[in-house]
């Protein structure tokens, strides 16, 4: 699992073939979107994404301040 940093944003990605690494990003996905952070992926736009999908690889956490 890797975390960046973008101002108060952050980007989560993940490798989907090592359980070990999908499951921490599950764990840190679920304890920021409890927090109130949006999770989005991105395709042409960005799009919320409610539930944890290890296929995605890529979620981008906005905090609540930011995302309206």
């Amino acid at each position: 699992m890797n975390i960046r940093k973008n101002g108060s944003k952050i980007m989560l990605t993940w490798n989907i073939k090592d359980p070990e690494d999908v499951e921490k990003a599950r764990d840190f996905f679920v304890r920021l979107t409890r927090e109130g952070w949006f999770a989005t992926k991105r395709n042409s736009k960005l799009q919320r994404v409610l539930e944890f999908n290890p296929e995605h690889r890529e979620l981008w956490l906005i905090p609540l301040s930011e995302g309206g």
